[in-house]
C-alpha cells in the first residue's frame, strides 16, 4: 500500500530504485528464506515421526532464523518509511545522475582561443557524391535503445572498408525498419548485414542509465511534474527537483562531450556516433517542467536563479545560447500568466540576471582546465 501510494505521488519508474537497494533485497531475502526452511524442516520431520531424533540444532537455528526476519522486519519498516519520501527519493536519482555523468563524461572541459573544444572530432559532412552512395540500415525489432557496442561496430566497417553512423543514441526508442544507421562507400543493404549492425545494438523494453545520462535527468523531471499536478500541488519538491537538476548541469557544462568519431588502429574514420549535447540535456531538463510550471513564480524563479548559475560556468557558445534561450522561454511564459506586480519584478530580475552574466565573458581563458 505505501508503494503504491509513493508510486503515484513521485512515479512507478522510481519503484527500480528501491527494489534494488541492499535493504529490499536483503529483507525479502531473509524473509523468503525462513518460511522456506521452516517448510522443509516441517517436511523432515514428518517422515522421522515416531523415531528418537535430536532436533536440537534444526529447531535452534529456525529459531534464529525467525528472530533475524523480526529484526529485519523493524528495519524494513524504517527502511520503506525513509525510502518514499520525497527527498531521500530525490537524493538517490541525483546520486545515480552524478554516477553516470562521471561514467560517460569523464573528461574536463578544454576550449582554445575561439571557444571550441580541442579533444572533440566533428563529425563529417559527406558531400553529395558520397551522399548518392549512402546505404541504409533498417532496425529489425521495436524497443529502446540501451547501449551501443562500438568495437563489434569498429569490427565491422573495418572488415568492410567503409564507414558507419548511427542516427540514433541510447535512449531512442526504434521502430521495426525505420532507419538507423548509414553505411558509405555503398554497402549492399543485405540482411546479414541489417543483423550484424542490429547485433551491436542491444534493446530493451525500456531505458536503462548504463549509457542513457537523460534517464535520470527525466527521473527528476518525473518527479518535479507530479508535484507540479492540480492533485498534488507541491512547489517544494519541484523546486528540490530543479535544484538537483541545475547542480548536474553545472558538471556537465564543464566537461568535455566524448567524440563521437571511432577510428581503426590505421587511423581510418569507421564509426560516428550520434553524440547527446549539453544543449539536448538541458532542453530534456527544463523543457517539460517549464510547461507545466510556467504558473508557478516559486517553480520559475529557482529555475531562472538555476540558470544563471549554469550561465556562470558554461564556456561554450552552443551551451550559453542554450542557457539564454531556456531563460527568455521562461520568463516569457510565466509574464504571460502573472499579473501580480511583485511576482513579475522577481521574474523579470531573475532573468535580467541570466542575460548580464551570459553577456559576459566565459569564466575561463585559453589553456585553462576546469574540472
Amino acid at each position: 500500500v505505501v508503494l503504491s501510494l509513493a508510486s503515484s505521488q513521485l512515479g512507478p519508474r522510481l519503484l527500480r530504485n528501491f527494489m534494488r537497494a541492499p535493504s529490499t533485497q536483503m529483507g525479502l531475502g531473509i524473509f523468503t528464506s525462513t518460511f522456506l526452511y521452516c517448510l522443509l524442516l516441517l517436511t523432515w520431520l514428518q517422515t522421522v515421526a515416531g523415531e528418537s531424533v535430536t532436533l536440537r540444532i534444526s529447531l535452534s537455528l529456525a529459531v534464529v532464523l525467525a528472530l533475524a526476519s523480526l529484526l529485519m522486519l523493524v528495519h524494513y519498516i524504517h527502511h520503506v518509511s525513509i525510502y518514499i519520501q520525497a527527498e531521500t527519493v530525490i537524493q538517490a536519482v541525483s546520486d545515480e545522475l552524478g554516477e553516470v555523468i562521471d561514467r560517460l563524461f569523464p573528461d574536463p572541459l578544454d576550449l582554445d582561443a575561439d571557444g571550441e573544444s580541442t579533444a572533440k572530432e566533428e563529425p563529417p559532412v559527406l558531400p553529395p557524391r558520397v551522399l548518392a552512395q549512402v546505404s541504409l540500415i533498417a532496425a529489425l525489432d521495436d524497443g529502446y535503445l540501451q547501449a551501443v557496442n562500438v568495437p563489434k561496430l569498429v569490427d565491422l566497417a573495418q572488415r568492410m572498408n567503409a564507414t558507419v553512423a548511427l542516427f540514433c543514441h541510447p535512449g531512442h526508442y526504434l521502430v521495426s525498419n525505420a532507419p538507423i544507421a548509414q553505411i558509405w562507400p555503398c554497402q549492399e543493404a543485405t540482411p546479414e548485414l541489417a543483423a550484424t549492425v542490429n547485433g551491436a545494438l542491444v534493446l530493451g523494453s525500456r531505458p536503462t542509465p548504463e549509457q542513457d545520462v537523460e534517464f535520470s535527468i527525466r527521473q527528476l523531471v518525473e518527479v518535479a511534474l507530479r508535484a507540479l499536478s492540480p492533485g498534488i500541488n507541491d512547489p517544494y519538491t519541484a523546486v528540490a527537483c530543479v535544484d538537483r537538476l541545475t547542480s548536474a548541469l553545472s558538471v556537465l557544462a564543464r566537461r568535455e562531450v566524448p567524440d563521437p568519431c571511432y577510428r581503426d588502429q590505421e587511423g581510418r574514420l569507421r564509426v560516428v556516433l550520434n553524440p547527446v549535447t549539453f544543449p539536448d540535456i538541458l532542453d530534456a531538463a527544463f523543457n517539460q517542467i517549464r510547461q507545466y510550471g510556467y504558473s508557478s513564480v516559486a517553480v520559475t524563479v529557482r529555475v531562472l536563479e538555476g540558470l544563471a548559475t549554469l550561465a556562470g560556468v558554461a564556456r561554450r557558445d552552443a551551451d550559453r545560447s542554450a542557457i539564454g534561450h531556456h531563460a527568455e522561454m521562461m520568463a516569457s511564459a510565466c509574464l504571460a500568466a502573472i499579473d501580480e506586480a511583485h511576482d513579475r519584478a522577481a521574474v523579470e530580475a531573475r532573468h535580467e540576471t541570466v542575460k548580464d552574466l551570459l553577456g559576459e565573458a566565459p569564466p575561463a581563458s585559453k589553456g585553462v582546465v576546469v574540472k
